[in-house]
């Protein structure tokens, strides 16, 4: 099995060693984990282009070989295929083939898979030097309609069990500005992220990709999350009825707005004495990460130097420090080494702009 730290440093050795570079590479892992969306991100960042081929929409062969014609070659009239509009064109690019969707093609198509992962060839025609030959599919079992690969085909690919983990998940959910309660709810109900194991037939169970779904929602409607069984009903059609419950009973039990107690605290008596008498440790460490991702999310890199002397940034960082006051100390110190050990820019423009949470830090580097 391999994660999305692994499986990147697999990637990057294959563009350093040249008896790696040629070996056509499988990422076989459920739906939803990120195999497409991994591949062209990295590849893309590395100055490739990607080619998708989604071999399970093919009809036949034909549509991966193109088209033929005839050509007269000594007299003799021989068939040739015309390349395929996709096709690389210079022997210059830097190309990656992706073939999509790879144990739902036809048998004919896979015959055709079978030249390009051995010969690098399609048609008699030869793939540039610069091209890699990468597939992903799903696992052969009950939840997925898929056929069953010929070993020998198998055998023409390195093929690894493509496992992101949940925290992978977050960070990169974190990054991409997945909703905030989003993000909490997983990293509070990890199993919820996505169904493990054989499930039920045409039941509807969450995935990373359908939180994201989730997340478009809500914040394009952030209004629904005030509405507790239209939430329920709506998100049960996305990740399931159990993660759509479960995900409602948060909400309803963390009960604190993170805007509103990044902006309002200083004014809010009720918030005010919420925090100071009824956050326990543990919901405390959960709201923790929640300003993390506030802050990440409002402190871009663009506003960085502009907010330090604006008003309302003095009053978030004011407010943040109240609530450091408020909090037990060891979910205080657990905000604090969330701060030491961040690489974004958020907690050096906090310590700028707030002397007495640059204290915090210390005293817990120090202890």
């Amino acid at each position: 099995m391999a994660n999305i730290k692994e499986m990147t440093s697999i990637f990057n050795a294959m563009n350093v060693s040249p008896e790696l570079f040629n070996q056509a590479i499988a990422l076989r892992g459920r739906h939803g984990v990120g195999k497409s969306e991994f591949i062209d991100a990295f590849f893309t960042q590395n100055g490739y282009r990607v080619i998708t081929l989604f071999l399970g929409q093919l009809s036949d062969a034909g549509d991966l070989l193109g088209l033929p014609y005839h050509e007269t070659v000594d007299g003799t009239t021989v068939t040739r295929f015309a390349k395929p509009d996709w096709w690389p064109r210079s022997k210059d690019d830097k190309v990656v083939l992706f073939l999509d969707e790879f144990n739902r093609a036809n048998s004919e198509v896979m015959q055709a898979v079978f030249e390009l992962a051995l010969n690098r060839t399609l048609a008699g025609d030869k793939l540039p030097d610069n091209c890699h030959v990468i597939a992903a599919m799903n696992p052969a079992d009950s939840n997925y309609d898929t056929v069953e690969l010929d070993t020998a085909l198998l055998d023409r690919f390195n093929m690894y069990d493509f496992t992101p983990t949940v925290q992978e998940w977050i960070n990169w959910a974190i990054k991409s500005k997945v909703d905030n309660d989003v993000i909490g709810f997983i990293s509070k109900n990890k199993d919820y992220l996505e169904a493990m194991g054989e499930t039920i037939p045409d039941q509807v169970t969450p995935s990373r990709r359908s939180w994201v779904r989730v997340s478009k929602i809500l914040k394009a409607n952030p209004s629904i999350k005030e509405n507790p069984n239209l939430l329920k009903t709506l998100l049960a059609g996305i990740v399931g009825t159990s993660a759509a419950v479960k995900f409602t009973v948060f909400l309803s039990e963390s009960g604190i707005n993170i805007g509103s107690l990044m902006t309002n605290l200083h004014k809010d008596p009720e918030l005010y004495s919420y925090i100071e008498t009824k956050l326990t440790p543990q919901m405390s460490i959960h709201i923790n990460q929640q300003i993390e991702m506030w802050l990440i999310e409002n402190i871009d890199d663009d506003r960085l130097h502009e907010c330090i002397s604006k008003k309302e940034f003095y009053q978030i960082t004011r407010n943040l420090e109240e609530y450091l006051n408020l909090i037990k100390t060891e979910a205080m110190a657990e905000f604090i080494n969330r701060m030491m050990n961040s690489d974004s820019e958020w907690p050096n423009v906090i310590m700028n702009a707030n002397e007495n949470i640059a204290s915090k830090q210390i005293d817990i580097a120090m202890s």
